[in-house]
């Protein structure tokens, strides 16, 4: 909730289940944004910023990512992702720290996330969800660095924040 308070938008917290995201919990801001998800619900990982942020954390890379990939194909929700595609930006999100998914899985909504992991369990990852027009380049970036903060100090006992590779 302090992260939602801090950024005033939408939290998502979330696992991976096979090659998708299922969605624990979401806490809505004050204002309110209407998307598709529910607690429960699930998205391909590879088109999700909590997707992504697991994958890169869990070390999933080359041909590992192809299944993920291919999951985006025959649902007609979002963008179909690219292998290729995604091996680029879980690269980017592994030296980063943070994921970042514009426009890919809902028009208009872009997404930051950051994983955490367990150690011989399933990472866990948190994401912040806001329209296009609150969330560009800068404030993605700034998003991704509070997100790293809060969830260095929040985490559960037994995760920790993901490293920058």
């Amino acid at each position: 909730a302090s992260i939602s308070q801090h950024t005033h938008e939408l939290v998502h917290l979330g696992q991976m289940d096979g090659v998708r995201v299922l969605y624990l919990d979401k806490v809505e801001p004050e204002r309110t944004l209407r998307v598709w998800s529910r607690i429960g619900s699930r998205a391909p990982a590879a088109r999700t910023a909590m997707g992504r942020a697991m994958l890169a954390a869990d070390g999933v890379r080359g041909a590992a990512l192809t299944a993920y990939a291919e999951a985006t194909e025959g649902d007609d929700a979002g963008t179909v992702i690219s292998a290729a595609h995604l091996a680029e930006v879980v690269e980017q999100t592994a030296a980063r720290g943070w994921s970042a998914e514009i426009e890919e899985n809902e028009a208009g909504i872009a997404c930051v996330g950051v994983a955490l992991t367990h150690e011989g369990g399933r990472s866990l990852a948190v994401s912040v969800t806001g329209p296009i027009e609150r969330m560009g380049p800068q404030r993605r970036e700034e998003v991704g660095q509070l997100l790293r903060e809060e969830l260095a100090r929040l985490a559960p006992h037994g995760y920790a924040l993901a490293p920058r590779s």
